[in-house]
């Protein structure tokens, strides 16, 4: 999967692409659109509920995700970062460095 840099992240698990989850895209969209710079919607691959031990597993596979968020919410792309423990032990610090090293973030838009 290509990825584009300096572009809009929103940032969110996007589980069920619900109408919240759809605001925060559009409005990473809007300000990508403004900026003449892509939108990306960061999200993670895997079942993030039963990393931690809930059950149910996720609403979308990841390609409906994609899928939705691109065609329904207006991302350019879709990033998928690890859902892993490691992952998820990264400090703030390390995180805002693995976006930049890989997006390049020119703005971000994101929930409560």
């Amino acid at each position: 999967m290509e990825i584009a840099k300096n572009c809009v992240v929103a940032l969110g698990y996007f589980d069920g692409v619900h109408l919240g989850h759809r605001e925060v895209v559009r409005a990473a969209a809007k300000r990508a659109e403004a900026l003449g710079a892509p939108c990306c919607a960061l999200t993670f691959g895997g079942d993030l509920g039963g990393l931690f031990g809930k059950s149910g597993g996720s609403i979308y596979t990841p390609a409906e995700r994609e899928k939705l968020l691109k065609e329904d919410c207006g991302a350019d792309f879709v990033c998928f970062a690890p859902c892993t423990r490691e992952f998820f032990s990264l400090k703030k610090e390390e995180f805002l460095g693995w976006l930049e090293c890989r997006l390049a973030p020119a703005g971000y838009a994101c929930g409560f």
